[in-house]
C-alpha cells in the first residue's frame, strides 16, 4: 500500500494527473475516446483508472497505442510508473482512496 501511495503521490506531484467527472461512450470508439486524450494532452503514455469494469470503455481504449484502462481493483505500483501520464474517472477517487487506507 506504502508503495502504491508513493508511486501515486509522485505522479500528482509532477502535475500528471488529470481527474474527469465521468467518460461515457455508449458503445466502443476509439475515436471518440482519442479525441478526449488528445484534447487533455494525453495520448501517449497514459494509465486510466475506472471505477468499475466498463467493457465499452475498455474497447475503445485497447486500440490506443501507450493506453492502458484499468478498473480499480487492478490498481497497482507497476502500471503507475510505467506509464507516465494517469487520467482517473471520477468514480474510481473513492475506490482508491478505500484501497490504500485498508
Amino acid at each position: 500500500k506504502g508503495a502504491l501511495v508513493s508511486a501515486l503521490s509522485l505522479r500528482q506531484k509532477e502535475g500528471k494527473v488529470v481527474i474527469l467527472d465521468k467518460l461515457e461512450v455508449a458503445k466502443p470508439s476509439t475515436k471518440a475516446v482519442s479525441k478526449v486524450l488528445t484534447s487533455l494532452g494525453l495520448l501517449k503514455g497514459t494509465l486510466v483508472l475506472i471505477g468499475s469494469r466498463d467493457m465499452n470503455l475498455e474497447k475503445s481504449f485497447r486500440n490506443l497505442d501507450k493506453v492502458k484502462v484499468l478498473p480499480v481493483e487492478g490498481l497497482n505500483v507497476r502500471d503507475v510508473l510505467r506509464f507516465p501520464n494517469l487520467l482517473i474517472l471520477k468514480s474510481a477517487l473513492e475506490a482508491i482512496s478505500k484501497r490504500v487506507e485498508a
